[in-house]
């Protein structure tokens, strides 16, 4: 365009002018627009967010409810693709304290944690057992070990015949 005076206002207006055709623009055009996918944005979560999301996990709130306490509430797809490392070292900090507690306990005498430690960790169990010898017959072990041993006492022990003899 042309201005009062009759200046030709643009590079392009005088190339246009020119004939030559050619396009050229002296102003600086706009940064191209990125386009986001659809959806939200992506989550990137704070230091304060990791912190608390590793100390509701050492504490036994499940995820769906740790996701539901982030910002407006997350999901747990996003919790665990971004904190999925804070999720397991708060799980790893509650068993390593309860663990260690447990075993200080059972070192220094109580018979409660020593039990519990070792049908956890020893797989030690106290419950009676049964044997199933044939389809109907069912014998407890601590009957038999019973019976066993009254019979010793009293003198009244007999050999079993081997396998095929009756």
């Amino acid at each position: 365009m042309t201005d009062k005076v009759g200046h030709i206002s643009t590079i392009e207006e005088q190339v246009s002018i020119a004939g030559k055709g050619v396009k050229k623009k002296t102003k600086q055009e706009n940064p191209p627009v990125v386009k986001r996918g659809r959806g939200r944005p992506m989550f990137v979560p704070t230091d304060i967010e990791r912190q608390r999301v590793e100390e509701l996990a050492g504490c036994g709130v499940p995820e769906h409810m740790i996701a539901s306490l982030i910002r407006d509430g997350i999901s747990v797809d996003a919790l665990r693709a971004r904190m999925g490392h804070e999720l397991i070292r708060g799980r790893a900090k509650a068993a390593e304290g309860v663990g260690k507690t447990l075993y200080s306990r059972a070192m220094a005498g109580d018979a409660a944690a020593m039990i519990w430690y070792t049908k956890a960790q020893m797989r030690w169990s106290a419950a009676p057992q049964e044997i199933r010898i044939q389809s109907d017959t069912r014998i407890s072990i601590q009957s038999a070990l019973t019976a066993a041993d009254s019979r010793i006492i009293d003198g009244d022990a007999r050999e079993l015949p081997e396998e095929g003899q009756e």
